[in-house]
């Protein structure tokens, strides 16, 4: 039998350890798009230090053929909804990440890993 969990929410803390933890690339931008939290396999794949991360634009670490449809789908989507789109990291160029962006009260909250080059349509996600 499933049991439903109560997760706590407003902890800043719990939020901080998923974030450790998770293999997947996972970061939080400010609106304007700069590094606010970034985990060890987004540090990985960009090759340069949480220190040099923070502050930073998150279009810096893509490949710059990427960065356009990078800057579309996630600057200018609207709070609440959920964006996808495929890019490559700066030093990654042969590895291909699914991007997944949404803007909530304030903060970008991003999710990417690695997949297999298939053809993902940009946009919105109906979530």
């Amino acid at each position: 039998m499933k049991k439903n969990i109560e997760v706590p929410t407003g902890s800043a803390i719990d939020l901080n350890i998923l974030i450790d933890l998770s293999d997947d690339i996972q970061c939080i931008l400010n609106t304007g798009g700069y590094f606010e939290k970034v985990n060890h396999p987004l540090i990985k794949e960009s090759r340069l230090t949480e220190k040099e991360l923070i502050g930073s634009s998150f279009l810096n670490i893509l490949h710059s053929e990427d960065r356009a449809i990078a800057d579309k789908e996630i600057l200018n989507m609207s709070n609440g909804l959920v964006v996808q789109f495929e890019a490559r990291c700066q030093y990654s160029l042969s590895k291909t990440f699914l991007w997944k962006a949404k803007n909530l009260d304030g903060h970008i909250y991003i999710s990417a890993n690695y997949i297999n080059k298939q053809s993902i349509e940009p946009g919105e996600l109906n979530q």
